[in-house]
């Protein structure tokens, strides 16, 4: 199986101890995980519902979903150099906290063009 290991004669499984904060940390990567999953899905889902009320075409909404998973290299970029120099902890607190911020201001957007802007700099944190 994958998870023999030969040299050392035992399952990797049999040694593996885990404490009550590991499964912590999993369950809250696994639900930022999920709630990143339900944010892209609702705009997407709501795509007719968005160009009624920024008075655009649907064509130009869904464009505008290709262009802000462009800028997902760019935040992995910037915060992967971040974390390299400062550690992983403090730029990952600061990454969650710009993307809580942003995804506020997005119910508050109420031009177009700043919902792009605030959905470029959001998906560009989300990539890290």
């Amino acid at each position: 199986m994958w998870f023999f290991l030969p040299e050392l004669g035992k399952s990797c499984l049999s040694d593996l101890s885990l404490l009550p904060a590991d499964y912590l940390y999993f369950f809250v990567g696994w639900m930022a995980w999920t709630m990143d999953g339900y944010d892209f899905q609702s705009v997407s889902l709501s795509i007719s519902r968005l160009a009624v009320y920024y008075g655009k075409e649907r064509e130009s909404i869904s464009t505008s979903i290709t262009l802000t998973l462009l800028f997902r290299p760019v935040g992995a970029i910037i915060f992967g150099l971040a974390g390299d120099l400062y550690g992983r902890k403090w730029p990952m607190i600061a990454n969650l906290i710009v993307i809580a911020i942003l995804e506020l201001a997005t119910a508050y957007c109420t031009k177009f063009s700043t919902f792009l802007i605030v959905c470029v700099l959001r998906n560009g944190c989300e990539s890290s």
